[in-house]
């Protein structure tokens, strides 16, 4: 067991810690946005994340909904499907005291969206950031595409090196336009909008 942690670096919980085990080698590994990471994210967010419902598809360490919680962020859906990392993120949402607002759900990000997708339009941001060697991109941009409202923003993280990504006339962009787009260290980052 490998324990690290990480600080919100913003808002109300700024400065406070969350914890999380990231994995053993040959299981599922955490990979936790970093600090520079988040804050680009949440410049990019700005005042947008004031009051907003997020939805944090494959949620793994849950930094990215305590991040926009601490910074007013009305609600967040946390979808992870790893119990023992739903397990900590419900441990630091109490430890936070905003239990209250995470809605913490056990199960595939893709099925939920499946399931849930008329209820999308409601949704202000919804950070898409899966393990980068799963390949859930396509299908859940194309859900999105079909469901959130057009004030939606989404946040997608994704490795640098990924082929699917660098041509901006790939195919995985056809319903999107990049709205603010960086690369930090081996990670890139991009705020998207539906066309």
């Amino acid at each position: 067991m490998s324990i690290s942690s990480l600080r919100i670096i913003g808002g109300v919980y700024r400065s406070r810690k969350i914890t999380f085990d990231v994995g053993k080698e040959g299981s599922e590994v955490l990979r936790p946005s970093g600090n520079r990471v988040r804050e680009t994210l949440f410049n990019w967010l700005n005042y947008d994340i004031t009051q907003a419902r997020i939805i944090d598809l494959f949620a793994g360490s849950g930094v990215l909904g305590f991040e926009a919680l601490s910074r007013g962020a009305s609600e967040c859906i946390s979808i992870e499907k790893n119990p023992f990392y739903i397990k900590q993120i419900a441990n630091n949402a109490k430890a936070l005291d905003c239990d209250n607002r995470m809605q913490i759900i056990k199960g595939s990000a893709l099925t939920w969206l499946e399931k849930n997708s008329s209820s999308l339009a409601g949704f202000d941001v919804v950070f898409l950031d899966p393990p980068f060697a799963d390949n859930y991109y396509a299908k859940v941009l194309d859900i999105l595409a079909n469901f959130l409202s057009e004030k939606c923003v989404v946040y997608i993280e994704y490795s640098r090196q990924d082929k699917h990504f660098s041509d901006k006339n790939s195919t995985i962009w056809k319903n999107w336009t990049i709205i603010k787009h960086s690369n930090i260290s081996n990670v890139s980052l991009a705020l998207i909008k539906k066309i």
